[in-house]
Parts: C-alpha cells; sequence; structure tokens
C-alpha cells in the first residue's frame, strides 16, 4: 500500500504531535516496523480496542506523529498520522493492563524525544475510557480493531 503523492508533504507540513496514541493490534511486536505509507493511530482507547473489547493495542509513543484531527471531518476521532518513512520500535514485551493485553511501541528517534508511560499512567487511560462509555465504531477499523471474528 503505498501513500497518495502529495499526501505525506500535506501531513509533514501539520505541526507534530507529542504524546501517546492508540492502535488496536492481535499480538507482540518484535522486530521494527519501517512505514511505507502513512499509519493513522487515535488517541482514544476506545476507538482503538472496539470500546476496550478488543484482543489487544499497541500503545504508540509519539514524536513525529501529526495531529490530522483539527483538520478531519471526524476531529472526534483524535487522529494521529504518522508519516513513510518512520520507524516503530518495540519498547518493551505486551503484558495485560486493566484486563487489555497492550505492547508500547516508539518512533526510532533519539531516547531523549520519548517518554515511556509507565503501566500505571497507561491503566489510568483505560480506566479514563472506561468512565467516559462505549463511542460508536463505524470509523473504528481505521485505526486497526477489528471485531473478534475478523482478527
Amino acid at each position: 500500500m503505498s501513500t497518495a503523492p502529495g499526501l505525506a508533504d500535506a501531513l509533514g507540513a501539520l505541526p507534530r504531535y507529542r504524546g501517546l496514541c492508540w492502535r488496536g493490534f492481535p499480538r507482540e511486536i518484535t522486530a521494527p516496523i519501517p512505514l511505507d505509507t502513512v499509519l493513522p493511530a487515535t488517541r482514544d482507547v476506545r476507538l482503538a480496542t472496539g470500546n476496550l473489547g478488543s484482543v489487544g493495542a499497541i500503545v504508540i509513543v509519539s514524536a513525529t506523529g501529526r495531529d490530522v484531527a483539527p483538520l478531519s471531518a471526524f476531529p472526534q476521532d483524535e487522529e494521529i498520522a504518522f508519516l513513510p518513512g518512520t520507524t516503530l520500535v518495540p519498547l518493551g514485551p505486551r503484558h495485560i493492563i486493566d484486563g487489555i493485553p497492550v505492547q508500547v511501541i516508539g518512533e526510532s528517534v533519539p531516547a531523549s524525544d520519548l517518554v515511556v508511560p509507565t503501566d500505571e499512567v497507561l491503566e489510568g487511560a483505560i480506566r479514563i475510557a472506561r468512565g467516559l462509555g462505549p463511542v460508536a465504531l463505524d470509523r473504528a477499523t481505521r485505526f486497526g480493531w477489528r471485531p473478534q471474528g475478523d482478527v
């Protein structure tokens, strides 16, 4: 899959997002992942996990992702875009946090540019999301979530 000409340049002009975002993902990542296309993620763990019921998630520690939300037709999705040429690397093993299999990954940037979250921070994010209640999942597959039978 390749990125449409000009899309990566347009996204690259947006401000960088430094923080955490999520994608649904059913297994552990054990090697670097070089991106050759735009990869969407969301700041809303509910979208990435099918309202906290998926088979798992990755938390991406972003240093250079782009915040697409201000320009999006669906700003409530809180989309972050990672550009082609970005490499994502595992920052620890997959483990259970508040009932959800989670693995933290980050961009291959200098370590000083990444703030790796503690399990307590991730647990807090998941608990806050539980308290917010469910969201509509009509666009959640964009962020890696798949219905249980489609994994």
